[in-house]
């Protein structure tokens, strides 16, 4: 008898597969000074608006809108997610705390409902602007620093923000919900993306901030020859922060699956690929890797 645990990803798996995923808008605000290229800071806009065509999300620049065209894009709620990518100073407008945010604590259901309808901000750098920390929150619920590598970083936060707002999007065998960004996306965040043909090479891979992180917003893009028991034991080493080292993890079931991931806070989408969706498009044709497995994690509370 086969467990669920040992299924085959299926674009109608068993987790999630029938249950209807409210849209949720989203939109990208960025910078003109992403690059240390001048001529890649003039292409940053075209390149980003068609890499994320796939998901339909708006892609809007610093440097071609207005002070009080930005204010209402954060303040309108047209969207539920803004992801803001470049240097904190330009940004140095948007005000995360304002009056009416700030009217919150008085708490009451009014109050939360209010925030609830309220976009979430998230600002994504590279980890060598960890030094501007605290001018990245003035301006966003979180602050997400991305382990990549390489001056021209625009490319590699491109694959983290894809992928993560992917399982937000994208209908998917399993999708992170807004409520769960909204409840776990706080202070600052630390960003990864590894990819492999095993759950244990990845595990193998995993950074060792994953032993301290009390929460994390987990995106698993698989082939689908991968089996659920391979991307579970992923989330479970991340979940008890010891397996880090430790090839013997396996999860039986589901259920127990569900009981391990929800008692640590961590919230994972799957998404199997070769749907009828487009993939990745060809203003970065090096984001699609070919591997079985590939991992986009977010991780809070560090």
């Amino acid at each position: 008898m086969v467990s669920k645990s040992d299924t085959f990803l299926t674009s109608s798996g068993p987790i999630g597969s029938s249950r209807q995923i409210r849209p949720t808008r989203v939109a990208i605000l960025h910078g003109s000074r992403v690059s240390s290229s001048s001529s890649a800071n003039n292409d940053i806009h075209n390149a980003l608006t068609q890499l994320f065509i796939p998901l339909n999300v708006r892609i809007f620049s610093v440097h071609e809108m207005t002070q009080a065209g930005i204010s209402d894009l954060i303040s309108s709620q047209a969207y539920d997610v803004v992801g803001l990518i470049g240097e904190a100073s330009e940004f140095d407008f948007v005000r995360k705390k304002s009056s009416s945010r700030l009217r919150l604590r008085t708490g009451g259901i009014e109050s939360e409902r209010q925030r609830e309808s309220e976009s979430i901000i998230l600002a994504f750098a590279p980890n060598i602007y960890f030094k501007d920390v605290k001018n990245y929150l003035r301006i966003s619920d979180a602050a997400v620093f991305c382990d990549i590598e390489g001056r021209n970083w625009p490319q590699e936060i491109a694959r983290v923000v894809y992928h993560f707002f992917e399982s937000l999007v994208v209908p998917s065998m399993l999708n992170i919900d807004l409520a769960d960004v909204r409840h776990i996306a706080k202070g600052i965040g630390l960003a990864f993306n590894i990819s492999d043909d095993s759950n244990k090479k990845i595990i193998a891979r995993l950074p060792r901030s994953c032993l301290v992180a009390r929460s994390a917003l987990l995106h698993f893009s698989c082939d689908p020859g991968v089996r659920l028991k391979e991307v579970y034991s992923i989330s479970k080493a991340i979940a008890l922060k010891k397996g880090i080292a430790n090839f013997d993890l396996q999860i039986n079931s589901a259920a127990e699956a569900k009981k391990v991931i929800r008692k640590v806070n961590v919230k994972m989408g799957i998404r199997i690929r070769g749907g009828n969706r487009r993939e990745f498009v060809s203003a970065y044709p090096d984001l699609t890797e070919g591997k079985r497995i590939s991992l986009t994690a977010i991780l809070f509370g560090l």
